[in-house]
């Protein structure tokens, strides 16, 4: 907020109408469908490479809950 411009006519417009809803179906798309999708993906890549620096490879990530050391596995 310190970096936007400042809008010199904000207390001269008029009000929204009280039938204006603040979240509309164009803001949900864009939240979960545009920035949620890729915010998933990159915690996802973030998830990956940090275990892999750490010596767990994809492959190995994925069938890390198979292995016998689990309780329920036994």
């Amino acid at each position: 907020m310190a970096y936007e411009e400042a809008e010199l006519d904000i207390l001269t417009r008029l009000p929204r109408p009280k039938q204006e809803h603040l979240v509309t179906v164009r803001l949900l798309s864009y939240a979960y469908f545009h920035a949620g999708v890729i915010q998933a993906l990159g915690g996802m890549v973030a998830y990956i490479l940090t275990m892999d620096d750490f010596g767990f490879t994809f492959g190995e990530l994925v069938g890390i809950i198979l292995k016998d050391y689990y309780p329920h596995n036994k």
